[in-house]
């Protein structure tokens, strides 16, 4: 059975991970809706290590513990509390492996959108338990406004096809680097006819020719 240790040592190294890049809504939903159930240093911990994130990969450098204890000013007993507090509320993963000493990954997750958040029977409760009903109505409003009924209207958008015609035959450049593209059967985000979907496939089976 492995061994695992439960206190953490300065010299123990760890990596930032993430799964997504914050946006203005995500800091939002972080300081508005998140802190009244974790707390204001529970979310500084997490914004914090946010700041090791370094280029699209969202990927830090290897970091030792002891940046926690000189920067933030904690022991590293009261550190993990808060790393657990992030764990429970769904904020952070955290992964150990055993070497010479102790490895960890600290993957922060994405806050819920408000949508969801206020749909989520264990947030939206506990949020309502923290900061009071007339609080959380004023929240919820603010954030989640009804959308707009489309009865009655027609989409006359424009589809690809319609206004860039259609594809021509694919040529090797394309695919080089570019592998992943072609296991694609679906556009990413472009509204396309049945027709052109056909064409997307040939491409594929084109790319496995070439």
């Amino acid at each position: 059975m492995e061994r695992y240790f439960t206190e953490l040592n300065g010299t123990d190294e760890f990596i930032v991970i993430s799964n997504y890049v914050a946006t203005q809504v995500t800091e939002d939903v972080l300081t508005t809706l998140y802190t009244p159930l974790i707390g204001v240093e529970c979310i500084g911990v997490y914004q914090f290590m946010r700041q090791f994130l370094t280029g699209y990969d969202q990927t830090s450098d290897v970091i030792n513990h002891y940046v926690i204890l000189s920067e933030l000013k904690m022991n590293l007993a009261h550190f993990e509390v808060i790393r657990k507090r992030l764990e429970a509320i769904g904020l952070l993963k955290t992964y150990m492996r055993i070497e010479d000493n102790q490895k960890f990954v600290y993957k922060l997750i994405a806050p819920v959108m408000p949508s969801q958040f206020f749909n989520d029977p264990m947030l939206s409760v506990f949020l309502f338990q923290q900061v009071g009903k007339p609080r959380y109505q004023q929240l919820k409003s603010r954030f989640c406004n009804e959308t707009l009924n489309l009865d009655g209207y027609q989409d006359v958008s424009s589809k690809y096809m319609d206004v860039f015609g259609t594809p021509k035959s694919p040529e090797k450049a394309i695919f080089e680097g570019n592998e992943y593209l072609v296991k694609q059967h679906e556009s990413l985000g472009i509204p396309v006819h049945q027709s052109i979907r056909l064409i997307l496939i040939y491409w594929r089976c084109c790319s496995h020719r070439i």
